[in-house]
Parts: C-alpha cells; sequence; structure tokens
C-alpha cells in the first residue's frame, strides 16, 4: 500500500487552560479561551481531568493547612478542551 492513498490522521489532544492572571474571576466566564493559559498537554480527556481535579483536591487539602498553592484560584476555572475546539481559535488576533 502507498503512503499516498493512507488517509491523513487526525491527531486529537486535549489541553488544560487556565484562564489570564488578570482577570477578574466574576469575568472568566465572558474572557475567550484563545487567551487562556495552556499549562499541559495530554493525549486522553480523562488523564487531563485527573491532573486538574487531583490539583483542586490537594490545594483543598493544604488550604486546611494555611499552605493555599498560589494558582489554586486559577485552578478552579481550568478547563480541559480538545486540541481542535474552536474555542481556542476564536478572538485571536
Amino acid at each position: 500500500m502507498k503512503i499516498s492513498h493512507l488517509a491523513p490522521l487526525a491527531i486529537l489532544a486535549w489541553y488544560l487552560l487556565i484562564p489570564p492572571a488578570a482577570i477578574d474571576p466574576t469575568a472568566v466566564q465572558n474572557e475567550p479561551m484563545s487567551t487562556w493559559q495552556i499549562v499541559r498537554g495530554f493525549d486522553h480527556a480523562d488523564d487531563c481531568e485527573d491532573f486538574k481535579n487531583d490539583f483542586v483536591h490537594e490545594s483543598a487539602q493544604k488550604h486546611t493547612l494555611n499552605t493555599l498553592e498560589p494558582n489554586y484560584r486559577y485552578y478552579m476555572y481550568a478547563q480541559c478542551i480538545a486540541s481542535n475546539d474552536p474555542r481556542l481559535f476564536y478572538g485571536k488576533k
């Protein structure tokens, strides 16, 4: 089989995004995803969600010890989205 006959493979990745630091938490939902920061990439959506949930859970435990992670606020709004999600590109200049 010739390589030219193979259909192109769409490689799908997942990104963990956090809102920009300068955004007021009450305005996070109005900020375009294209302005959010990609924290890390993952091969599977479940891995992304697990990473996010683990960070929030561990930070919440530290909060009870008064050692809250500096990025905790941003991870509260973090979202896992597919690399082909149009929201990543909407609003880019």
